[in-house]
């Protein structure tokens, strides 16, 4: 809408709403609200405190939402003025809700699903658990897993199975979607990462050295080992994951480790799954102690993430080896970082000394925030450096699959502190010894925020606190407005009228300050000390509404009540 994307949010228990942005207020306003609530769906549904999990498809075609039990409503996109839209005005078609426990589908206990890219139509790849176990259970019971492709046809309004996937671990949570050319997805369980595609296991890297009690006998010809050292045991809905590129991941544990995911192997099919820490508290010794001196960059508890796309006029002029992710906090922190593949280097020791925060490469900040002064990469410290073998497919045998030789660059942009999670506050007045007229109002909030060794002391204040430097009494009514203006004198050269340094306009300090009363205005004159003028030229027996600069601030205008 007017060059903006739409939001399409979801609530509990059974309703999406989808917002737009209105420029002429400001402000998100309600396009269309859809609603699920019905008795006829409720009948199906077991868990009352279920999460509606909203999905959109890669080539937006349509958004699906499960609701009650295993039930999922499809609601599909159009483009405005296509057939599918009705009026012509709105970017949807009519929804529409389909039940997995059919027959011909038979789906149930839904725990995940994602869509995949790279198909004709809409599909869907579905985690669940068809026959639920427990822990009692997981000596006899232990790989229930399921994993169910669906495809959707939308001029139907039905759904067909394309392949199926079974005995994956029990403790099996989330799906993350692979794009071509591996493609597949990636099943994350607390043990262990599978990699399943066209309805086959190809890969299972296990997590801990406990993992393999919990994999079936007919999985073992697919099991990696090489990542057990880490003992990482892993709550996947309490991390997130995010794609760099078709063969790489960085994800983020419960614990705000970092680690990168490199898959290895031979077109579709992946051999091994590597994994390496490259941030946040090290959990291999059973103590959750900091890596280096890099676990205070980039290391979070992260409760959402995103990947973002700066909008500019010339899309070549994004280069596609550098993605800008968001990164939610849930420990006072959110991040928005930069991650940059860079070409490989000749020299080993070179990729290793090489400043991973350096942006001289990168020009996102540019987008972000405009002036490149506002970088704040310079001064960012020497993170972590992640090696690839530059080619998927390759021998994971002999000195070349122990290093990857491509670097990632990891760039914190922007941090958004929180106020949360509070343990204690306390609250009093600000130190005033900063400033030589303290003001006896000034209080302050001092919270103790954070968890573990991401605890810090916040202080909060209702106001900006500048740095007083000099004060003088107004006598008379309140002031109501206060205007500061500058002004360059104008010369006459060869009959043209030119300001005087017009090109250091940025760097010329203000030349007059108007302050407007009641029914008065007051002209004070800018330098070493503020005095009022008698004789300014400006209107000064009544209120003033506005004053500006005009004609390169070689002119300045006073409006009031009665005239110009």
């Amino acid at each position: 809408r007017n060059g903006a994307d739409r939001l399409l949010m979801s609530f509990t228990e059974a309703k999406m709403s989808l917002v737009a942005f209105d420029a002429g207020t400001q402000s998100l306003v309600t396009e269309s609200i859809h609603y699920y609530e019905h008795e006829r769906l409720m009948q199906k549904s077991f868990d009352a405190n279920q999460a509606c999990m909203l999905r959109l498809d890669p080539e937006c075609r349509c958004v699906a939402m499960r609701i009650y039990g295993d039930q999922v409503a499809i609601l599909p996109l159009v483009a405005l003025g296509e057939s599918g839209d009705a009026d012509g005005t709105r970017p949807y078609a009519s929804s529409f809700v389909v039940d997995l426990q059919v027959e011909d589908v038979d789906v149930r206990n839904i725990r995940d699903f994602v869509f995949l890219g790279g198909y004709l139509e809409p599909t869907l790849a579905i985690l669940h658990e068809q026959d639920p176990t427990w822990p009692g259970l997981l000596e006899f019971e232990h790989d229930t897993g399921s994993l169910t492709v669906v495809s959707l046809d939308l001029s139907n309004q039905s759904v067909s199975v394309l392949n199926s996937t079974s005995r994956l671990p029990s403790d099996s949570q989330i799906l993350v979607p692979i794009p071509e050319p591996i493609g597949g997805v990636l099943v994350f369980a607390t043990s262990s990462i599978s990699h399943v595609v066209n309805g086959a296991v190809s890969c299972m890297c296990t997590l801990n050295k406990t993992a393999v009690h919990g994999i079936g006998v007919h999985m073992s010809g697919y099991i990696d080992s090489t990542s057990e050292h880490l003992e990482l045991v892993l709550n996947p809905r309490a991390s997130t994951c995010l794609l760099l590129n078709p063969n790489t991941l960085a994800l983020w544990t419960q614990h705000g480790s970092v680690f990168m995911l490199q898959l290895v192997g031979d077109g579709r099919l992946v051999k091994q799954i590597r994994i390496r820490q490259i941030a946040g508290p090290d959990t291999t010794n059973g103590i959750r102690t900091p890596v280096a001196d890099t676990w205070d960059e980039i290391s979070l508890l992260p409760s959402c993430s995103t990947e973002l796309r700066p909008v500019t006029s010339d899309e070549s002029e994004l280069s596609a080896d550098v993605s800008l992710f968001f990164i939610g906090g849930k420990s006072g922190r959110s991040l928005l970082l930069g991650i940059e593949r860079i070409e490989q280097k000749s020299n080993a020791n070179d990729a290793q000394t090489g400043a991973l925060f350096d942006g001289s490469s990168m020009d996102i900040d540019t987008e972000l925030y405009g002036a490149p002064s506002s970088m704040r990469s310079s001064n960012r410290r020497h993170s972590s450096t992640v090696e690839d073998n530059g080619e998927y497919g390759a021998s994971n045998q002999g000195p070349a699959s122990e290093k990857w030789t491509d670097e990632y660059r990891i760039l914190v942009h922007d941090e958004l502190v929180g106020t949360g999670p509070i343990a204690s506050m306390e609250i009093g007045h600000a130190i005033a010894s900063l400033s030589a007229y303290p003001s006896e109002d000034d209080m302050e909030l001092v919270t103790c925020a954070g968890n573990e060794w991401r605890g810090c002391l916040r202080v909060q204040q209702r106001h900006i606190s500048p740095d007083v430097v000099a004060s003088f009494d107004l006598p008379g009514p309140p002031v109501r407005k206060v205007w500061t203006v500058r002004c360059l004198k104008e010369y006459n050269i060869g009959g043209v009228m030119q300001a005087a340094d017009s090109g250091s306009l940025a760097d010329l300090n203000d030349a007059f300050m108007v302050l407007s009363r009641d029914n008065s205005t007051a002209v004070f004159a800018a330098g070493n000390e503020l005095s009022e003028m008698e004789r300014s030229g400006f209107y000064t027996l009544g209120p003033t509404i506005e004053v500006g600069e005009v004609f390169g601030s070689t002119r300045v205008v006073q409006v009031y009540a009665t005239g110009l």
